[in-house]
């Protein structure tokens, strides 16, 4: 099983009145997918909220993926979406239940 994260997007304010800044990143746009060798996966996507920009600002075009996936993991909680995500592709892998009918 291998589990990949993706960064869709960075929502963003093109002028933000408080900070007095450009293009302030307001949230991220993720997915997360478990895939196993045969091919079948599960996946979680979402968007996480950011606080207001503090000290540290980064200029929305410096950027990197890397400072997206920092901010994101901050937020969210990886390992519990992680450990979600194999529960399920599991659960796929090995059902316990099924559904049918006999007559067919």
């Amino acid at each position: 099983m291998a589990i990949t994260w993706e960064i869709l997007g960075l929502n963003y304010t093109l002028q933000d009145p408080v900070a007095l800044k450009a293009n302030v990143v307001t949230s991220i746009e993720w997915l997360a997918v478990n895939t196993d060798r045969s091919g079948i996966s599960t996946f979680r996507e979402g968007t996480a909220p950011l606080a207001a920009p503090g000290s540290t600002f980064i200029a929305f075009e410096d950027i990197t993926e890397a400072n997206a996936f920092v901010w994101l993991y901050q937020i969210i909680d990886k390992s519990a979406t992680e450990s979600t995500l194999t529960t399920e592709l599991n659960a796929l892998l090995n059902p316990t239940t099924a559904n049918g009918l006999p007559w067919l």
